[in-house]
């Protein structure tokens, strides 16, 4: 028996921290984000003897937020093989999506319940450091705001229905969230306008105002590299974009036959996702 669940990947627009010391279930972020229709498939059947086996680009790996979540859960003697449709440390939501795709997987093949696989990939991730809210961003669809910190029905998350296809064009190598996110300095900055970006788009949630705030964000936070920088600015004329958290990477809509062009960049097109994650029994 094979269990196969696939994640949406999530792109963050603008976030602020919300940590709640030994209360793990109340800490996060709050935020917009974009559900995408790429992101992360994996596929979990038993394993031997009492040993967690996470197989990802081929070859069995570390992988600590995965192993953390399914330990959480109780399980270990499992094989899991997760594929990445999009780049890891690149604003994609992609450790995230994977760990919940596996826990998911998990908790379908050992008769878990689906708020046990949502609980242990929440917590991994904020215990782990590389993330704050994707988790919690993927219980919504479509456009997902974040408004209370936290896992629902603990935090609160509100979904817009909008239909938009994307282009994410990727101008460097993965940043580590990990460490962004310890900095205190830059954190600080990070929070103060996290909070007035959410505020102002609670008071106006539509397509031009997320993009807008986004771009002003990233801009008074000083997240954007040169290269980044530069792929906005090109692409400005033909599409909106705003900077993917945390990544060397932008999301677009728009003329994106004119942009990609413009750009001459790596890119990957996609569709918000309304599906959310969804898990298959194969065998």
């Amino acid at each position: 028996m094979m269990v196969e669940a696939f994640c949406p990947g999530h792109i963050t627009c603008f976030f602020r921290s919300c940590r709640r010391s030994g209360d793990l279930l109340r800490s996060g972020s709050v935020g917009a984000g974009l559900c995408v229709d790429k992101g992360a498939l994996a596929q979990v059947r038993e394993g031997d003897e009492d040993r967690l086996t996470i197989v990802y680009r081929g070859r069995e790996q570390e992988a600590p937020v995965t192993r953390r979540a399914l330990q959480r859960m109780g399980l270990n003697a499992l094989k899991v093989d997760i594929t990445h449709q999009l780049p890891l440390g690149q604003g994609m939501g992609m450790s995230a999506s994977g760990t919940l795709a596996a826990c998911l997987a998990a908790a379908e093949l050992k008769g878990l319940s689906r708020e046990d696989a949502f609980k242990a990939a929440h917590c991994a991730e904020i215990e782990a450091g590389g993330g704050l809210g994707d988790v919690s961003g993927l219980t919504g669809h479509g456009q997902s705001t974040r408004i209370r910190p936290g896992l629902p029905p603990i935090g609160e998350v509100s979904s817009q229905d909008w239909v938009m296809e994307l282009s994410m064009v990727f101008v460097g190598g993965p940043l580590s969230t990990a460490e962004i996110l310890q900095d205190q300095n830059i954190m600080q900055e990070i929070d103060e306008c996290g909070q007035r970006a959410l505020d102002r788009y609670l008071a106006e949630p539509s397509v031009d105002a997320l993009f807008r705030i986004s771009n002003s964000f990233s801009h008074r936070c000083g997240l954007e590299s040169g290269d980044l920088k530069e792929a906005m600015r090109v692409v400005s004329p033909f599409a909106r974009c705003g900077m993917a958290m945390l990544g060397n990477a932008i999301f677009m809509a728009g003329d994106l036959d004119r942009a990609e062009k413009e750009l001459g960049l790596p890119t990957t097109r996609v569709r918000l996702d309304h599906r959310g994650p969804r898990v298959t029994r194969i065998g």
